[in-house]
């Protein structure tokens, strides 16, 4: 579609389309230290914002037809919120928080042609006001706020922001996990899982972020090394469910995941106590966990057939 059509495509839209974008703001309970009680809000020419580094916002812009509702929510309705920036040496402003409406505005700007949308309402942090550490959390704490993540984008965000509070010692309240949970209100086992997927193989990041691996198993795999968990996506692809994935612990070695994976899953238990004599029970307290998963299930074999 050339830019004309475009643009025409794009006025068209805007003039039929009264539908609002649900734009949270920084509204809530969350707290925002670099942001809360900031008045510093002036217009700034969407010509001199410049996005952020990708290893700062690694987070999906939004699909074109959301960013069509937060197109047409501006246009109907204004900005609801100011954008985020931090002024740059070379008098740039670079964005923290806002992305998507400054794109939003020069979709706007390019479609209208009048002017209207060349400025953009901004809060501002100065040069010498804030550091990249205290850009980066930003970045982390509005994207946390203000969008739907994927459990990756999630993982990637507390993995950031571990980084960040650990390198400022901001954990002085309490560890570093209790403050992001406290922060992000969620709990500490949570912050622990996100963390682990991390580690996680590409390949099984990729099936968290497309729905086919749940975050649960995920946590489960990330306990192992990746050369095991690219072993476990080869032999067990179709078995990586919780009903087998519950079962793995870590420091379980490849004879333990393969009893785990070539079992029917876990079945309803209950314990049994049974007395062994001594030089027997030592035995058995040595073995790996794959040879006793075994013997408890020659065991169930042998008790079926009586």
């Amino acid at each position: 579609m050339s830019s004309r059509k475009s643009n025409e495509e794009m006025k068209k839209r805007l003039q039929a389309s009264k539908d609002t974008f649900d734009s949270r703001g920084f509204a809530g309970s969350f707290k925002m230290d670099h942001i809360s009680g900031d008045t510093n809000i002036r217009n700034v020419s969407v010509d001199d914002l410049v996005e952020a580094p990708e290893d700062w916002n690694f987070y999906k812009p939004l699909s074109e037809s959301k960013m069509q509702e937060l197109v047409e929510s501006i246009e109907s309705n204004g900005l609801l919120h100011p954008i985020v920036v931090w002024e740059q040496p070379d008098g740039k402003y670079m964005i923290l928080a806002g992305h998507n409406r400054a794109r939003a505005y020069r979709m706007l700007e390019e479609a209208k042609g009048d002017g209207s949308y060349r400025k953009i309402s901004a809060l501002i942090k100065e040069k010498g006001e804030i550091d990249e550490d205290d850009a980066k959390e930003i970045i982390i704490d509005t994207n946390w706020v203000q969008r739907s993540l994927s459990a990756i984008e999630k993982s990637k965000s507390i993995i950031e922001k571990y980084a960040v509070l650990e390198k400022k010692k901001k954990s002085g309240a309490g560890r570093v996990r209790n403050v992001i949970a406290e922060e992000y209100e969620i709990t500490g086992r949570l912050v622990d899982e996100y963390r682990r997927l991390g580690s996680l193989a590409e390949e099984l990041q990729n099936m968290v972020s497309d729905g086919s691996l749940s975050m649960t198993s995920a946590a489960k795999l990330a306990l192992f090394d990746v050369d095991t968990q690219l072993w476990m996506i080869e032999n067990y692809r179709g078995k990586l469910s919780r009903k087998y994935t519950k079962q793995l612990k870590t420091g379980m070695d490849r004879e333990a995941i393969r009893a785990i994976f070539e079992s029917e899953g876990e079945a309803e238990t209950s314990s049994v106590s049974i007395t062994l004599a001594k030089d027997i029970s030592e035995r058995y307290k040595g073995l790996e966990t794959g040879q006793r998963l075994e013997i408890a299930k020659a065991l169930e074999e042998l008790i079926s057939k009586l």
